[in-house]
């Protein structure tokens, strides 16, 4: 059975696609709270992001605004 989308949401967004959203913009967060704590190894993680998927940064970024 198809996950059925929410009235108002846009297509082809699911309660699982929102979910997962949520859990990558809550990593991204705990990952850049790391980082700007000083921590090597999540420093190392946002480069990474920035590197290959900068989209992720720029909405969270956005969003602290």
């Amino acid at each position: 059975m198809q996950p059925q989308r929410k009235p108002g949401r846009p297509k082809g967004s699911t309660d699982a696609a929102v979910q997962m959203r949520r859990a990558l913009d809550a990593a991204v967060d705990s990952l850049l709270n790391r980082a700007i704590a000083g921590e090597a190894d999540a420093t190392q993680a946002v480069i990474d992001i920035v590197l290959t998927r900068p989209e992720l940064l720029a909405d969270r970024l956005g969003a602290r605004r």
